[in-house]
């Protein structure tokens, strides 16, 4: 960079006379050179995309295996991502509208049940997805891009930048159970993957803090989730197994990255 600052000095010393001549013969004094133009200022984000961000910061209600969380405990969730839902539907744009009217109504069923809805289900999991879709598309969140083929995370980067953080999870692992893409801090930051991995699901979430949300994609399928991310090693992981066996980052679905 110095290199080039003193050329640039030294070609404009040498122009400066013949400049001056220039000018003289022509009698009259240089126009000013026309303003750069101004540099074209970045869209704001639609207003949903903070009350997307929000839901998402949200916990939702834990609950010991194979076992539904209390009643009071769903409720509580729905009171507090219900603000952030019905803040995004004023003046929605119209490919989100139809979407967040969809989340709407789960709510609604959460307050009227005390249950959480069934993540299994399709007709559930479609607003959710849709809504994750649409703030990565939209928002200019740190977008992250990753596939599953086979037991693997493909597609994830090794460095991140702090901050808010849009993750989409492809599935393309062929027939199986559901892909889930927890984000998660160790809590000793010299933790490292192999010691992860080596972790029993029951002492993992000992061990780490863990994003509020995370994607949840079934085969062929792309999920999402908006995560806060602090500096730090962390790791994206999928906890899924079947009972008794081990979790699927146990089997190497799992990749470590680091937040600056």
């Amino acid at each position: 960079m110095t290199t080039h600052t003193r050329t640039r000095v030294a070609v404009a010393a040498l122009l400066a006379p013949l400049a001056a001549a220039v000018l003289v013969g022509c009698g009259g004094a240089a126009a000013p050179a026309p303003a750069a133009p101004a540099p074209a200022a970045a869209p704001s984000p639609p207003a949903a995309c903070a009350q997307l961000r929000g839901i998402d910061l949200v916990p939702t209600p834990e609950s010991g295996p194979g076992q539904e969380p209390a009643p009071a405990d769903v409720t509580a969730f729905a009171a507090k991502i219900g603000p952030f839902v019905e803040q995004a539907r004023v003046g929605a744009p119209a490919d989100l509208a139809p979407t967040l009217d969809q989340l709407a109504k789960l709510l609604d069923g959460m307050r009227s049940t005390g249950k959480l809805p069934d993540f299994s289900d399709p007709a559930v999991v479609a607003p959710i997805n849709a809504s994750e879709a649409w703030a990565h598309t939209n928002c200019g969140f740190q977008n992250v891009d990753v596939t599953v083929v086979g037991t693997k995370f493909e597609g994830m980067p090794t460095t991140l930048k702090a901050g808010t953080t849009s993750i989409a999870l492809t599935n393309r692992s062929g027939p199986g159970p559901l892909v889930v893409g927890l984000v998660v801090r160790p809590k000793d930051q010299t933790l490292t993957a192999a010691a992860v991995q080596a972790l029993p699901a029951e002492q993992l979430f000992g061990v780490v803090d863990t994003a509020p949300a995370a994607p949840a994609a079934p085969q062929g399928e792309t999920s999402g989730a908006i995560v806060e991310l602090t500096p730090g090693t962390w790791f994206l992981l999928n906890p899924v197994g079947d009972e008794g066996g081990p979790s699927a980052y146990q089997q190497g679905m799992l990749a470590q990255f680091t937040v600056s």
